[in-house]
């Protein structure tokens, strides 16, 4: 258990950690299968309840308001529409 609590302070304390496990649960999740296709309904599924099949219903989704607002910030800022291929 004192191995899973050390982690656990790395990951909440270390933005090494934190971002590696965070790139480690979304290949786990197969969540850029949502995420190439601009689907923040999938995503938000998939990063609340990683068993989900895209659902629908975004009132079932954890943030997914405040998920969507910065979604669209960061689409803006990094001028999206024109990035992609």
């Amino acid at each position: 258990m004192k191995k899973v609590n050390d982690l656990a302070t790395k990951i909440a304390t270390d933005m090494y950690h934190a971002c590696n496990a965070a790139g480690w649960y979304w290949q786990k999740n197969k969540i850029n299968e949502f995420a190439d296709k601009d689907d923040i309904v999938g995503v938000s599924a998939k990063v609340n309840n990683p068993s989900a099949i895209a659902t629908t219903s975004t009132n079932k989704i954890n943030g997914y308001d405040e998920r969507y607002k910065f979604y669209l910030l960061l689409k803006d800022i990094f001028d999206y529409e024109k990035c992609r291929k």
